[in-house]
């Protein structure tokens, strides 16, 4: 059985990071965030990023911050060698995929 969810361009990322929050356990406003930085093309959270975030989700500075540590604890933001912090490169794949396939095994 297959469902199509119609969505505009700008939802898509909050759409997918929505359906698939079963079992990535994010909070609303986490979502917000994950979405927000698909949205302006930020794989890195940069300075850049953190001020579209800020602008864009209307929080202060600390809130942003606090959230951002929340993913990397969550592991949807990795911290690379360069001591950059990069969006998960397989929620990267999930999410630019447009396309979500559950499959359900039963033990019967």
């Amino acid at each position: 059985m297959e469902y199509k969810i119609k969505v505009n361009k700008y939802s898509v990322y909050k759409a997918i990071l929505t359906i698939a929050n079963f079992s990535l356990k994010l909070s609303p406003m986490e979502i917000d965030i994950l979405a927000t930085l698909f949205k302006y093309g930020f794989y890195t959270i940069t300075a850049e990023a953190r001020d579209i975030l800020r602008k864009a989700l209307d929080k202060d500075q600390y809130s942003i911050n606090n959230y951002i540590k929340r993913l990397k604890e969550k592991n949807m933001l990795l911290e690379g060698e360069d001591k950059e912090i990069h969006i998960n490169p397989s929620l990267k794949q999930i999410v630019e995929s447009n396309e979500i396939t559950f499959k359900f095994d039963t033990d019967n």
